[in-house]
């Protein structure tokens, strides 16, 4: 919570406001569209900073396509899928329907994969199943640096 102890942004810091409108504004700083292109998905590391911009692209991507609200809607009713198995689906629909949606969604899972600690060549196939196969590679490596938090505590 204590930005001087590392904390991104800090929640003393982001909540050290009065009103809730003002909360709202230094959230919202935290929450701009953020695009990644494929060209410099090898900038992008192991990091809590990293994690944000992975996330708050995400939601670029789904907002600049329409899917955003559905997402959520979908997200809160789904049966059967798993939240990743959704946006994978949405994914490569968004990827489908324009070339310029399909490099935003390029430039995501590039930077998905080297956030992974993958060897990232090229992303061309932009399939459910390679979407979701990269979900599951960033999900191993987050599953892994908890279960070596998880050890560390309890040796």
């Amino acid at each position: 919570m204590d930005p001087n102890a590392g904390a991104e942004p800090g929640y003393l810091v982001s909540a050290n406001t009065e009103h809730w409108g003002h909360l709202h504004v230094k959230a919202s700083e935290y929450l701009k569209p953020v695009k990644l292109r494929y060209e410099n998905r090898n900038q992008a590391s192991y990091s809590d900073q990293w994690s944000d911009k992975l996330s708050a692209a995400l939601i670029s991507v789904l907002k600049e396509a329409g899917y955003y609200g559905a997402i959520v809607a979908q997200a809160t009713a789904s049966y059967g899928l798993t939240f990743y198995d959704l946006v994978a689906k949405t994914l490569e629909k968004i990827a489908a329907a324009a070339d310029s949606f399909a490099d935003d969604v390029r430039g995501l899972l590039g930077h998905m994969l080297s956030f992974a600690g993958a060897v990232v060549t090229t992303v061309v196939d932009l399939t459910y199943a390679t979407i979701r196969a990269i979900f599951n590679k960033m999900l191993a490596r987050l599953y892994s640096s908890v279960k070596d938090a998880i050890k560390s505590i309890h040796k």
